[in-house]
């Protein structure tokens, strides 16, 4: 992934936050430790091992106490799982139903497909990675993200990396308008482009269009970074890129 490690001086366009004020006003918890919870599944189609198979994994980390961070459990538990989430369904409860999801639609493959069909090659085997990652956490916020490696057949497989951040005080995940003045987007953005290009990225015309001021991004001490996937504002070879 390219890493431009850049604030963009954006801290200067921030509206006034309370999780960077100096006051006490965080909420006095106990230590904010993160328990990991997974599930691997592996199957090949029609049940015969020499045929391709469906490699998925899943893992999600988790707040240890999740009586005082409550709304962080489900607010991580929520974006990760998305559609699927199953609120009065434990963590592992709800990896096992993501899983058996996606091998359903896999299983759906071989009604399309002939026992001795000479069309079962490697095209069929599938592989799923998904999992999160805390990316940066203090008294007043955590920055997180949901990251999907997928394959399902092509060239390549494809990555898509959902980023959050969780106002610790007010129990609630952070939106742009939260933290930026959106009526400076065009600034935001022309400050992003500065930086890309100070650090050597060559843009095509054809992505200049992807940047964006009002989602996915997330918060170090030094600043706010956005992340673009694959495809957004720069080819497949140049990666996911943080700005």
């Amino acid at each position: 992934m390219t890493q431009i490690n850049k604030s963009l001086s954006i801290l200067l366009i921030l509206s006034s936050l309370t999780f960077f004020s100096c006051e006490n006003e965080a909420k006095k918890k106990t230590s904010l430790v993160f328990n990991e919870y997974s599930i691997t599944e592996k199957i090949h189609l029609f049940g015969n091992e020499n045929y391709p198979a469906f490699d998925l994994d899943a893992h999600i980390k988790l707040p240890e106490d999740k009586i005082t961070y409550q709304g962080l459990n489900q607010a991580m538990m929520r974006t990760y799982f998305d559609s699927l989430f199953l609120p009065q369904k434990t963590a592992q409860e709800n990896l096992e139903t993501l899983v058996q999801h996606n091998l359903s639609e896999y299983r759906a493959i071989e009604h399309e497909l002939k026992l001795d069909s000479m069309d079962i090659g490697s095209s069929y085997n599938w592989q799923m990675i998904e999992k999160n990652q805390i990316l940066n956490q203090n008294e007043y916020f955590v920055s997180f993200v949901n990251e999907i490696f997928s394959f399902t057949g092509g060239a390549h497989g494809n990555t898509i990396r959902n980023h959050f951040v969780y106002d610790l005080k007010n129990d609630k995940i952070l939106k742009a308008e939260n933290i930026l003045k959106l009526e400076q987007c065009d600034s935001i953005i022309e400050l992003q482009k500065k930086a890309a290009e100070k650090a050597g990225l060559v843009f095509d015309e054809i992505f200049i269009d992807g940047f964006r001021c009002n989602s996915n991004f997330y918060l170090i001490e030094e600043g706010i970074i956005f992340h673009y996937d694959q495809y957004e504002i720069a080819s497949y070879a140049d990666g996911p890129i943080d700005i």
